[in-house]
C-alpha cells in the first residue's frame, strides 16, 4: 500500500495507525532521512539546496518502492513524474491530504488515471497561483 500526499498532509500519522491496525511494517521516507542523516529534512534542504535534495529523494524513493512493505514517500514525491510512474505499478494508491479548514486527514483511494488527474490539477493550481503572485 502506498501513502502519498503533500507535505503536512498526515501521511506518517495515518499510515502508522493503518499499519498498527493491520500489524504490518511501514517504511517512511521522512523517518529514514532523520535516521540516516541524523537531522531534519528542512536542515538537509538548507544545507544542500532543494534541487540536490530532490535527487537524493528520488534515489531513496526507488529503493523504497522496490520493497513490498507499505510505505510513505515525502511530500515532494507527488510532483515527481518518475516517482509517480514507479508508483503506478501499485494496485491501490492512497492519496492523503488535509481539508483546508481542518487538520483532519481525508483519505481517498485513486486508480492510476485518477492519480494522474490529481497531479494535473495540483500542477495547474500551483501554476495559476504563481502567475497571480507575479502581477
Amino acid at each position: 500500500m502506498q501513502f502519498l500526499g503533500l507535505s503536512g498532509a498526515g501521511k506518517t500519522t495515518f499510515s502508522l495507525i493503518e499499519c498498527c491496525f493491520n500489524n504490518t511494517h511501514l517504511i517512511d521516507s521522512d523517518l529514514l532521512y532523520k535516521k540516516i542523516y541524523k537531522t531534519s529534512i528542512i536542515t538537509l534542504i538548507d544545507n544542500y539546496k532543494e534541487q540536490v535534495f530532490r535527487k537524493l529523494e528520488n534515489t531513496l524513493n526507488t529503493v523504497i518502492l522496490s520493497n513490498q512493505y507499505p510505505n510513505t514517500l515525502g511530500g515532494g514525491s507527488i510532483k515527481n513524474y518518475t516517482t509517480l510512474k514507479q508508483i503506478s505499478s501499485y494496485k491501490i494508491i492512497t492519496l492523503t491530504n488535509t481539508h483546508p479548514h481542518s487538520h483532519t486527514p481525508i483519505t481517498r483511494i485513486y486508480n492510476n488515471k485518477q492519480l494522474w488527474q490529481e497531479r494535473e490539477k495540483e500542477f495547474k493550481f500551483k501554476h495559476t497561483l504563481s502567475i497571480k503572485n507575479e502581477k
